[in-house]
């Protein structure tokens, strides 16, 4: 019997592309944006689990990381891992990646909502 499991570990580099992206704030909620191409890798962190950083194209838009990645909270074979920084969460299982994140101004009010849904390979 041969097992096709392909597990998730440190060192891996999976391109994303978000097929749905929405934007929720005080007064309105927007969806249907155009689709971001980002690149994720696991990195290896020796007082943690682990890290996720991600692309330029990522951090900052639909990923509020502060361009620092985001630490992972478990890390599950095969392909399965949660991880946040602050505000910020995501969930990734068998290539489908979840981020929800929350932006607020110098006075911690909440602006805005960002809530994506990806399809990721590794490279």
């Amino acid at each position: 019997m041969i097992c096709n499991y392909v597990y998730a570990e440190y060192g891996d580099v999976y391109f994303c592309n978000t097929t749905k992206i929405s934007q929720h704030t005080k007064d309105e909620v927007k969806s249907n944006f155009k689709s971001i191409a980002f690149k994720m890798t696991m990195e290896k962190n020796n007082d943690h689990l682990g890290f996720i950083k991600f692309s330029d194209d990522a951090s900052g838009t639909i990923v509020n990381d502060m361009g620092i990645g985001l630490l992972i909270d478990t890390h599950v074979k095969p392909e399965q891992f949660m991880a946040s920084f602050g505000m910020t969460k995501a969930w990734f299982f068998e290539k489908d990646l979840f981020i929800s994140s929350v932006y607020h101004d110098d006075k911690s009010s909440i602006k805005r909502v960002i809530i994506s849904f990806s399809k990721c390979d590794k490279f």
